[in-house]
């Protein structure tokens, strides 16, 4: 019987430790998610803003970021919050008021669904007035809902 205490703990530390990782996952994924539209969102602003060239690019890092940012409101939807031990800048607000997350999301599947239309037809003329609104619905989001840097 000296061993059901030392069995009782090892399982409650088993329990913590799939908890975690059961909050890891989905946090993750959600991470690689955002950091991938980031990345072509930098893309984009370095071929646009900082002469980099490559403007034959522009169209493959607006398709995807078309596609990534659809994936934003589900990738959220598990209800996976930050931890001590599983760090993220998603604020609570998002779980709090998903309605209105979900909206700014909406509104930030639009403005890359319009960006990438606009480059896939080949409108080169018209791709620099389409980035503001999808800046700003990238903003519209961060502003809210994500934590800044410490």
């Amino acid at each position: 019987m000296k061993s059901a205490p030392a069995l009782c703990l090892i399982t409650a530390l088993t329990s913590l430790a799939a908890s975690s990782l059961a909050q890891e996952g989905p946090i993750k994924y959600r991470q690689g998610v955002m950091n991938a539209i980031g990345g072509h969102a930098g893309a984009i602003a370095q071929i646009s803003y900082g002469g980099v060239g490559h403007r034959s690019h522009l169209t493959a890092h607006a398709d995807a970021m078309e596609s990534l940012t659809k994936m934003v409101v589900t990738a959220f939807e598990q209800n996976a919050k930050p931890t001590a031990d599983v760090p993220s800048r998603a604020k609570e607000e998002i779980w709090k008021d998903f309605s209105d997350f979900k909206s700014k999301t909406d509104a930030l599947v639009k403005a890359a669904a319009d960006y990438a239309a606009t480059a896939r037809a080949g409108q080169t003329d018209m791709l620099a007035a389409k980035l503001d609104p999808l800046w700003d619905a990238c903003k519209g989001c961060h502003k809210k809902f994500r934590a800044k840097e410490k």
